[in-house]
């Protein structure tokens, strides 16, 4: 099992995230991000191939969630091809929920705050 990305700026819902993926899949390991270019620098220089999973809000600072996913695009194939990109936000408004799914290295969306059983499907996988 590879590593889980968290990319969000909110200490609280980093805190749900990790204990959520802690008490399902405690075999995981999970590495938080506050800010995108962060985490960018990770995934390029990033030699284990061991990012299985990238976790996405869409309101950050500096960088938001969309200047991320334009960015993660240019990565190289082979980080693109073996890592699940899953965008999550607080917004209600379908727009962002369509606009980032539309990017084809995005796997799904999931509404915060994280409820029990919406990560499964990525995280059984």
């Amino acid at each position: 099992m590879g590593l889980i990305v968290i990319l969000d700026d909110s200490d609280d819902d980093r805190f749900f995230i990790r204990r959520h993926i802690s008490r399902r899949y405690p075999g995981r390991s999970v590495l938080e991000f506050t800010y995108a270019a962060d985490a960018l620098a990770f995934l390029k220089h990033d030699d284990s191939d061991g990012v299985d999973l990238v976790m996405v809000d869409i309101d950050l600072p500096r960088m938001n969630g969309f200047e991320f996913l334009d960015a993660l695009g240019s990565l190289p194939d082979q980080l693109r091809d073996r890592t699940t990109v899953l965008v999550m936000s607080n917004s209600i408004d379908p727009t962002d929920s369509n606009r980032a799914t539309a990017y084809p290295l995005v796997s799904g969306f999931v509404n915060k705050p994280i409820k029990d059983g919406s990560l499964q499907r990525y995280l059984d996988s």
